[in-house]
């Protein structure tokens, strides 16, 4: 019995953001998914599609269900070790992206510790 599904979401700096099986979605969500991930390449945003095995999606999902500081980091941490298969589209730099994230650094609206500027006039 092959417990190996085909998933697909969108990630970026700070995490996954969304992750669904391939086969409830149809071709319009799977466009907007893809448009969304587009739109925000400033946060190395990217569409996926992934093969993962059942127990490993459960993980994930059970994962995202929480909630806190860190958790969609966490969630695409952890569905990068359990994925057997990736694709991503070819071209717009996807794949140097998703070999870069999560790291929140990489948002263009980082802020670890808000900076303080002094001008002087």
């Amino acid at each position: 019995m092959n417990n190996k599904r085909i998933y697909c979401g969108v990630a970026d700096c700070d995490g996954l953001d969304s992750i669904y099986p391939k086969g409830q979605l149809d071709e319009k969500r799977i466009e907007s998914l893809t448009l969304q991930a587009m739109a925000n390449r400033h946060r190395h945003a990217v569409f996926f599609y992934i093969e993962l095995d059942v127990k490993g999606a459960e993980k994930v999902y059970a994962l995202l269900k929480q909630t806190g500081k860190g958790v969609r980091e966490r969630a695409l941490e952890l569905l990068k070790e359990e994925a057997d298969k990736l694709e991503l589209p070819i071209g717009m730099g996807m794949a140097h992206s998703w070999r870069m994230i999560p790291n929140p650094e990489l948002n263009p609206f980082y802020k670890k510790g808000e900076l303080t500027w002094k001008i002087s006039i």
